[in-house]
């Protein structure tokens, strides 16, 4: 959907076509989204590559401590970053792998499979709404709040030198094919909602005054490094004020989905 609105927009302030290609993938830490620029992207050729950023779980994705799934990850090794792939080794991943092969042959072939994946997935669809509705003020399920604050532990600290590193790959990456490269920043319900009140009383809770953090240090990190970054939480989040309307939503819940 978003992919279709910018074509529009851009087709009609060019006066000529504009495609654009939507390479995300939900989950997808930074690690993962330039795996999937090394390996998939330059076959199209692209004009830009514009990488959207969600603060709220992007960064603790990128350091395996902080959510330890079976993905790859970038480590440091001495001053350079490398690729850890030790997932692939390990048995639960193996056990994984071999469970979901054998279950897309079932699902190709089994009717029955596939309703009762339907009704699986409907039902974690609305645990996680009631997840939500019942979340303190700016709690958002997937989303880590320590992500706003300047970061004191050894882990939050390696985080963000390892998802700045990665970003600074992207670039480098996209100049070796002589391609702009972008960032642009999404937004967290509780940063975009309209009500101040409650923007305040959360600020208070996880005791910080600053609402972008995280965007203004990819701000800083893009001026260092020639980035374009683009964030929209400040703007969204007047806007939202201004006109008392929510920019979030999952379910019938408002203010909350990233």
């Amino acid at each position: 959907m978003v992919g279709e609105i910018i074509e529009g927009r851009l087709s009609a302030l060019r006066g000529t076509p504009v495609e654009v290609l939507n390479f995300g993938v939900g989950g997808y830490g930074t690690a993962q989204e330039l795996l999937t620029l090394q390996h998939d992207v330059w076959k199209y050729s692209p004009d830009l590559v514009l990488l959207a950023v969600t603060t709220g779980n992007d960064i603790s994705d990128n350091y395996r401590p902080l959510k330890d799934d079976y993905a790859p990850y970038f480590v440091f090794q001495g001053p350079d970053l490398v690729l850890d792939s030790s997932f692939l080794g390990s048995k639960q991943y193996r056990s994984r792998a071999l469970w979901t092969r054998k279950l897309l042959g079932v699902v190709q072939h089994s009717r029955l499979v596939q309703l009762v994946n339907r009704v699986r997935l409907l039902r974690r669809r609305g645990e996680r709404q009631r997840e939500n509705a019942a979340g303190a003020p700016g709690e958002e399920v997937g989303l880590r709040d320590e992500v706003q604050l300047p970061p004191i532990s050894p882990d939050w600290q390696e985080a963000w030198r390892v998802t700045e590193a990665l970003l600074t790959l992207m670039r480098d990456e996209c100049r070796r094919n002589q391609t702009p490269f972008a960032i642009v920043t999404l937004t967290r319900g509780i940063q975009v909602s309209p009500i101040r009140e409650k923007k305040e009383r959360f600020l208070r809770e996880i005791g910080t005054t600053d609402l972008y953090y995280p965007e203004r240090r990819l701000d800083d990190l893009g001026k260092r490094e020639g980035i374009p970054v683009f964030n929209l939480a400040p703007t969204m989040a007047k806007l939202a004020e201004e006109r008392q309307v929510y920019f979030h939503a999952f379910g019938t819940q408002l203010g909350v989905g990233h």
